[in-house]
């Protein structure tokens, strides 16, 4: 399970590239202490996905992607109000 994910702080957007159009269950992100930010659950197999980051305070977070067969992917990234 491959996903592109990274932070555009120009346009303060997260992009989840999934160019293997895997069926993803979950997409969540999750502040450095571990609590929730953001969860979406059962989401369509498409190649990007975009997540909105602007309201979101600078720092470090956790992405966390959850296919329907349960495989898991988690990536650092770090948003700024650059």
């Amino acid at each position: 399970m491959t996903f592109d994910v990274h932070q555009n702080n120009i346009n303060q957007l997260l992009n989840v590239l999934n160019p293997q159009l895997v069926d993803i269950y979950e997409i969540g992100l999750y502040d450095i202490a571990g609590k929730q930010i953001f969860k979406n659950t059962n989401i369509e197999a498409k190649q990007k996905h975009e997540i909105d980051t602007s309201r979101l305070s600078e720092g470090i977070y956790i992405v966390k992607i959850k296919s329907t067969n349960n495989a898991e992917f988690s990536q650092k990234i770090i948003v700024s109000q650059s």
